[in-house]
């Protein structure tokens, strides 16, 4: 810190000091007070001396604070437990300031890190995904040079496999921009589900999975792109986890302010203990060991898009026998009759 620049931050209490200096020297020199001039000389001086000799302390003690601080700013790795002013009353506000500022610097540090290697280590898990139906096509081909009709349905099945890790990282990445690409409107529950099962007629076909669909012409609010890739996901699980010759069932019914879509298979189901686990990240349990492919992210990203547009989610399974998974809607013109009442 500069002498100038200490002047500078103390401008005020000098004006303040002079204006007091000439106020009392104005009051002598009218013989208002019974003081000669010589003693007035005197105190003036003695006056400025005192001042002098008090600031100069307060620079040396700022100085040292400043000194500190700048100091420890330019390092890389700053500790604000490391500063010592002295018992310095300005310096240990200083120091409680930046002990408080470094904490919460360093909270949302750790935060970003957290959520950075959560991001990194999906989409290692979703390159390694990715590869196996690759090299899994890969080889189909080299082995059958004739490329029979058998070979080409397995590729395409491989290749499908692809596109759905590929379209699952897509929507991992997009949730943080979330709130900037989505509109809730009205939209036909039927047409969302129609071409969701469209979309996976190959393998309803080829598992030989019947589908049962009870589904009325109905408007919900939400958001046509994010839920339909939530119901693709849940049906993609429904045909991953349901042997061949099984079945699953899609339907919707009615409350007083909701439509209640259930989508049922008859496949593996999920363990008792697997059960409140099944939305966390990552997460594959039991069946995530046992089939291939899993990467546990199909439902946890299910569930947190359901959240952010509002929907309600819940699963029940028996082991063995079914699964069964409830999203709730608000049905089209709830908010306005709420807005009504």
């Amino acid at each position: 810190m500069k002498i100038s620049e200490f002047i500078k931050d103390k401008k005020i209490f000098f004006i303040a000091y002079i204006v007091n200096m000439v106020f009392v020297n104005l009051i002598v020199y009218l013989d208002i007070l019974a003081i000669s001039k010589d003693s007035l000389y005197y105190i003036d001086i003695l006056s400025v001396v005192i001042l002098g000799i008090s600031m100069a302390l307060i620079y040396i003690k700022e100085r040292q604070i400043f000194k500190i601080l700048k100091n420890n700013t330019t390092e890389e790795i700053f500790n604000p437990e490391s500063l010592d002013f002295e018992h310095s009353a300005i310096g240990e506000v200083y120091k409680e300031y930046y002990i408080s500022y470094y904490k919460y610097i360093n909270k949302q540090y750790n935060k970003l890190s957290k959520k950075q290697q959560l991001f990194t280590d999906y989409i290692t898990s979703w390159v390694h995904s990715v590869k196996t139906p690759l090299t899994a096509s890969k080889l189909m081909i080299e082995n059958d040079v004739e490329s029979s009709s058998s070979t080409l349905n397995n590729v395409e099945k491989e290749l499908e496999q692809i596109l759905h890790y590929t379209e699952q990282a897509l929507y991992y990445v997009r949730l943080d921009s979330f709130t900037k690409d989505y509109i809730i409107t009205e939209c036909s529950i039927k047409k969302f589900i129609m071409k969701s099962i469209k979309k996976h007629s190959r393998t309803f076909i080829s598992k030989k999975i019947s589908i049962e669909i009870d589904v009325d012409e109905m408007k919900v609010l939400t958001d046509e792109k994010w839920i339909t890739f939530i119901i693709n996901q849940i049906i993609y699980n429904s045909l991953k986890y349901t042997e061949i010759g099984g079945t699953i069932t899609v339907k919707t019914e009615q409350s007083r302010d909701k439509i209640i879509l259930t989508i049922k298979d008859n496949g593996c189901g999920i363990k008792e203990e697997d059960k409140k686990r099944v939305f966390d990240r990552g997460f594959t349990g039991y069946n995530g060991r046992k089939y291939e492919h899993s990467t546990g992210m199909g439902l946890y990203l299910v569930k947190k898009l359901c959240i952010m547009l509002g929907h309600q989610i819940e699963i029940s399974s028996k082991f063995g026998e079914y699964t069964s998974v409830t999203i709730k809607f608000n049905k089209a013109g709830y908010y306005s009759s709420i807005k009504k009442l």
